[in-house]
């Protein structure tokens, strides 16, 4: 196993033990683009947490629709209306009560989004999402860099072979030489051989293999760090995320806690009042809203976290369930490489498709030294060219340099290939993005985030039922001289006063007393005047009614 041991966070537990009902843990299903099935099993599995959480929030806020539609009279305040005094009940504390609940939430909600916006939480999950989108990027720029200089390579190695083959044909014994090289003083024959044998050696100069490594490799590596770099931005935590949600929750939950203080105090601001209502309520419940959806987002990826970094058997690891997704996705040419580099740190127990790559820096070396022997020693020969029938080996040698710098520059680009595929570059990479960002931060950064977005919410959904608070109470006690009837019922008392008078002036007996008729004539004369009266009564109720109104601002 690789030396990059990986320790399971018990956040990661705390995620990887909710309910599943009968559905399976493995994450590696999710990628498995042959079984639909079993993908569709997972995805049920880790539904639970983010499907209890929101069905949660749309029962309550159903809860307060029907409040709404029930009206104060049979729920109170709980429908949005001010809270009213039952009448004769001196010591009301239903609205002491409900302000100092709604002050509490205000508080819960500002200190949580301050909280995890600057100390941790979301704060912590911004952190742990950069880290990894900056190991994702450094990734990406060793896979580009990586398919570049095997590109740059395929193309030299292309162009080489035609010169080498010219070499070699330059080299044959009934070309090279009419007479005998050797007899120059030095082993130009052996050297010739020699060299030509290492020319041989590296026959079409791996370009099938440095084709694939391109393809197979580098840009399957180079598309999967894209593909990260673009998931770490567009649901990675950005600063102006962070901002914007703590300024509107704690902007609104001030708003709304000082509106009450006022209330409390009896002095209700009712400008404040006007605008907690109609502007900063909706807002607030549209902020409540997404908020318990994105916890609930958060529960469903918090549990498929877990199951990413617990693969395989118990305790688990990421490791296993990246062994699994290659299996899954059936790529034995990246399977191959993970498991040398992860699963046997770069010792090749198993076929690595790469280990051709330092043999063939072995071999372009020994060409190049081969090269290098002969012409020094062609030149060191004396009287060669006489030798040779006056033979003029200035070509040879113009490709041998050539050749010698086309080899350079391809033993040059394997070489940093090698450097690139290295454990000591890799496994490091692998193991801050795997263990530690994606199986440690974000687990531990998640929890707290969820823990507060839920607080928040919950609270949220608190100060939304007691809205209420920040109106002022409607003080219901027995009616004084300076209040006033409602034109309404004035109707009722009037038709009733008639009835009263048409019983007494009608239809009474005529054994009444003169007393009597004259007690109830006093003031009154006929059914007229008590109905000019009443008249007047109600016009002069109606405006001082409406005065109220205006006065108490209700509606």
């Amino acid at each position: 196993m690789s030396n990059t041991t990986y320790i399971q966070n018990s956040f990661v537990e705390i995620f990887r033990g909710v309910p599943r009902f009968g559905h399976s843990p493995d994450f590696s299903l999710l990628l498995d683009p042959s079984n639909s099935a079993s993908r569709r099993d997972y995805i049920l599995g880790t539904l639970f947490v983010g499907t209890f959480l929101f069905a949660f929030f749309l029962i309550w806020m159903s809860l307060l629709g029907i409040f709404m539609c029930c009206g104060p009279k049979k729920v109170g305040f709980l429908a949005g209306f001010r809270m009213k005094q039952p009448p004769g009940k001196a010591n009301f504390k239903t609205p002491a009560t409900v302000r100092t609940l709604f002050v509490f939430s205000c508080l819960i909600v500002m200190a949580g989004v301050a909280t995890s916006t600057f100390l941790w939480g979301f704060y912590d999950l911004k952190m742990a999402t950069d880290q990894g989108l900056e190991i994702t990027q450094n990734f990406l720029e060793m896979a580009k860099q990586g398919r570049d200089i095997v590109t740059d390579s395929i193309l030299n190695a292309a162009d080489s072979i035609v010169l080498r083959n010219t070499v070699v044909n330059e080299l044959r014994a009934e070309v090279f030489c009419a007479g005998d090289p050797d007899s120059s003083g030095q082993p130009i024959n052996d050297l010739r051989n020699t060299l030509v044998q290492d020319l041989y050696a590296l026959d079409d100069f791996s370009i099938d293999e440095l084709r694939t490594l391109r393809v197979g490799g580098f840009a399957k590596m180079a598309s999967s760090g894209e593909d990260g770099e673009y998931y770490f931005n567009i649901f990675g935590v950005k600063e102006w995320q962070l901002l914007t949600y703590f300024i509107l929750f704690a902007a609104i939950s001030f708003f709304f806690m000082i509106g009450t203080l006022f209330a409390a105090a009896g002095k209700p601001l009712k400008f404040l009042a006007c605008w907690n209502t109609w502007f900063f309520l909706p807002i607030f419940l549209l902020l409540v809203t997404l908020a318990w959806s994105i916890v609930s987002f958060y529960g469903i990826g918090a549990v498929m976290n877990s199951d990413f970094c617990s693969g395989g058997k118990a305790p688990g690891s990421p490791d296993a369930t990246m062994s699994k997704i290659f299996e899954a996705t059936q790529d034995d040419y990246l399977k191959d490489i993970y498991n040398y580099w992860i699963v046997e740190n770069c010792n090749a127990v198993t076929t690595f498709p790469l280990l051709f790559l330092p043999d063939f820096v072995s071999n372009l070396d020994n060409a190049i030294s081969s090269m290098a022997n002969l012409r020094q020693s062609m030149v060191a020969a004396t009287n060669l060219t006489t030798i040779c029938g006056g033979r003029d080996f200035g070509s040879i040698f113009g490709y041998f340099t050539l050749l010698t710098n086309d080899y350079s520059a391809i033993s040059v680009n394997i070489t940093n290939t090698i450097e690139l595929l290295s454990c000591n570059n890799v496994n490091p990479m692998y193991k801050e993005l795997v263990h530690e960002v994606a199986c440690h931060d974000v687990p531990e950064a998640s929890i707290w985030a969820f823990s507060s977005l839920l607080i928040v919410s919950f609270f949220g959904m608190v100060m939304i039922t007691l809205r209420a608070s920040w109106l002022d109470v409607i003080e219901n006690d027995v009616p004084s001289t300076l209040e006033v009837v409602h034109p309404q019922a004035l109707e009722g008392e009037k038709r009733r006063f008639s009835n009263i008078s048409s019983e007494i002036f009608n239809d009474s007996p005529k054994s009444n007393s003169n007393k009597e008729s004259e007690y109830f004539r006093e003031g009154v004369e006929d059914d007229e005047d008590l109905n000019r009266e009443l008249e007047m009564i109600e016009s002069d109720n109606e405006s001082e009614y409406r005065r109220q109104v205006v006065r108490k601002g209700e509606v």
